[in-house]
């Protein structure tokens, strides 16, 4: 089963998606495995919306 879930939660869509789109104005720059995403992102966009939630950049470094 699948299902689409929009969210501006990075923190909800870490711990409910499996893979991750990364959009930006209406485009998906960025697509692959959560924590792909979240540990190795490779656009500019995906990156400055990772360093806009501190909790999730410590999650990060730890």
């Amino acid at each position: 089963m699948t299902y689409l879930f929009i969210t501006h939660d990075l923190w909800v869509a870490r711990f409910f998606c499996d893979r991750i789109a990364v959009m930006h104005q209406g485009k998906i720059v960025e697509i692959g495995p959560t924590e792909e995403i979240f540990t190795h992102p490779q656009h500019p966009y995906t990156q400055t919306l990772l360093g806009a939630a501190p909790l999730l950049a410590r999650l990060q470094d730890s």
